[in-house]
């Protein structure tokens, strides 16, 4: 495959599982041992290579170390330095990039995922050979952007950096940004506490107001456990059942009296309503994880892991995506067919619950990537739990194709003459499957509804019963993912994490399906809310994370001017409250 440089483009892949597959879709080969491969595609010659995720790291040049609390860098004394362990994929790119595209920035092309973390991963990697003088200018490189690891999506993202589609300083820069402000929020507060507590002490811009939820949470439930009280309903044992009454009772003794005066109760109401059920819309990262949290019961983190080895295999579209909503040109009729092969059980399922006109579809749009789907590469997919959430994934994009259901709901109400006590029983009944066949975990719990009338006499056993009024629920992992997103703390991409951080680091634990804080997950929070309650405000984080998601739509010269200004906002707001931390005792 001899060949000049100038007939060779190099395309630089995220990782080398990911580069071995590009290689195949080019036709080509791959050599993981030497991080290197090759392929054909329309007459170009491709030398392929790869990084390892993340394989440099921004750190102050000048940062005197951990015992210095009061070390608050500027922005522009932030640089780039490999990551421990991971030098030799950085010598591969430069080898290559030096070899087979001469050095010139426009036969490079970047293929890491399409999202903001993705284009910092390669927007570092053209900067740090610019810096070695390996590369001309970085802004001229060529971009892939693709949501899934099929040939069809690989080659069009192919041919649209042919057609010169470019990486985007701006959008680095905005993941940059909050690198950055992840570094001056956390390590000088981390630094200050752990001093002061001979422990490591961990805060961070993301983690603290997100365990303060949780702290908050726990707050709300001891205040109505002090004010929670016990109450009393009736229940009546009819010929047609149990009825119960909606009424709640206070006074145990009228309860009482009231069960023992009753021996039957008349029929005064039978209704039955007919609904149409819509399918839900297609997932989005936080109800795929939330969705998983509850049918499969696993965590966000463990949600999103399986789902990237999904990604990476081919068989869904990209996960980390706030879409829920089909573009205009996503094509329906080439999927189903394709997972006709992919998934024919899911496919027979589908066909029982009929199809509808038009597929159900939400709002949100993060402006690179479709819903998460299958892609319908026929794959075998290994691991139970791999594929019960591929199971999942397709499952729920063939109900937002299929037909409404039908439900009857139906309600009787019956009451005691003597006293006016009403009795009450409801029920649901499927009439119609529809989007239910396809995705059961929906379907509500049925019950047919008793052939009674309105007139008619039931004899009654009645019996009071204690109940007592129900405390706030605590969040579930992936209930407090989607209070995250709702608040607009962290992104689709670190939530999941950010909850995990805090299990380890023992601030929260588990209790029952919800988290709870630990004893110093909330000294922390108590902490830092009479010292620094600016620091772990939800508006704060809020504010910020909404001025680098700015940066991205910046040109790159008011980017990186944006950037600099919104960290240097942050260190000082950090080293104004840092003080206050001084002898600060958490354990």
């Amino acid at each position: 495959m001899a060949s000049s440089s100038k007939e060779t483009m190099v395309i630089i892949a995220e990782k080398p599982s990911l580069a071995g597959t590009i290689a195949g879709f080019l036709r080509g080969s791959w050599d993981g041992r030497k991080l290197l491969g090759f392929g054909r595609y329309r007459g170009r010659r491709f030398a392929i290579t790869s990084l390892s995720g993340h394989v440099l790291e921004w750190w102050p040049k000048d940062d005197p170390g951990f015992r210095h609390p009061d070390y608050f860098p500027d922005p522009d004394d932030f640089e780039l330095r490999p990551i421990d362990g991971k030098e030799r994929f950085l010598r591969a790119v430069e080898r290559v990039v030096k070899r087979h595209a001469g050095g010139r920035a426009d036969r490079v092309i970047v293929a890491t995922d399409n999202d903001a973390e993705g284009e910092l991963i390669g927007w570092e990697v053209l900067v740090w050979l610019k810096r070695q003088g390996s590369l001309d200018d970085p802004e001229r490189a060529r971009r892939m952007r693709f949501s899934a690891y099929t040939r069809e999506d690989i080659l069009r993202a192919l041919e649209g950096a042919l057609r010169g589609e470019r990486i985007d300083p701006s959008l680095a820069y905005s993941a940059l940004a909050r690198t950055i402000a992840d570094w001056l929020y956390g390590i000088p507060l981390t630094r200050r506490l752990s001093l002061c507590n001979d422990d490591i002490v961990s805060v961070g811009r993301v983690q603290t107001p997100t365990l303060k939820l949780v702290v908050e949470r726990e707050r709300e439930r001891r205040k109505a456990q002090k004010k929670r009280r016990y109450y009393w309903i009736l229940q009546a044992e009819t010929p047609i059942g149990e009825l119960r009454t909606e009424e709640k009772f206070k006074d145990e003794r009228r309860a009482r009296e009231l069960a023992s005066e009753i021996e039957s109760i008349r029929v005064v109401e039978v209704r039955r309503e007919r609904r149409s059920v819509r399918p839900p819309t297609p997932f989005n990262l936080t109800t795929l994880q939330r969705a998983a949290g509850k049918i499969l019961r696993i965590s966000p983190k463990r949600t999103l892991d399986l789902a990237q080895r999904l990604y990476e295999e081919g068989v869904i579209t990209y996960p980390r995506t706030a879409t829920n909503r089909y573009p205009s040109t996503f094509d329906h009729e080439e999927l189903l067919r394709k997972l006709r092969n992919a998934h024919p059980d899911a496919l027979r399922d589908f066909q029982r619950a009929g199809r509808r006109s038009e597929p159900v579809s939400g709002r949100e749009y993060d402006g690179a990537h479709p819903p998460i789907t299958p892609t319908g590469r026929r794959k075998y997919i290994r691991g139970k739990l791999a594929w019960r959430l591929y199971d999942l994934i397709v499952r729920r994009y063939l109900a937002t194709l299929s037909e409404d259901a039908l439900v009857v709901k139906w309600r009787i109400v019956a009451e005691h003459p003597g006293t006016g006590t009403k009795f009450v029983m409801e029920g649901t009944e499927v009439e119609r499957d529809g989007w239910y066949s396809v995705y059961p975990w929906e379907r509500p719990r049925e019950s047919t509804m008793p052939d009674v009338s309105e007139g008619d006499e039931l004899p009654a056993n009645v019996n009071a019963s204690r109940r007592r009024e129900p405390l706030p629920r605590r969040y579930s992992q992936s209930r407090l993912v989607a209070k995250m997103k709702k608040l607009g703390l962290g992104t689709e991409s670190t939530r999941a994490e950010i909850v995990k951080k805090l299990f380890d680091r023992g601030y929260v634990r588990r209790a029952g399906s919800g988290v709870a804080p630990t004893k110093r997950g909330e000294r922390l929070v108590e902490l830092l809310e009479d010292r620094v309650p600016e620091l772990v405000s939800v508006e704060l984080t809020r504010r910020i994370e909404r001025e680098m998601e700015e940066i991205s739509e910046l040109p790159p010269k008011r980017a990186r001017e944006r950037l600099e200004r919104v960290a240097r906002e942050i260190r000082e707001t950090v080293r104004r409250n840092s003080k206050k931390l001084k002898s600060a005792k958490v354990v």
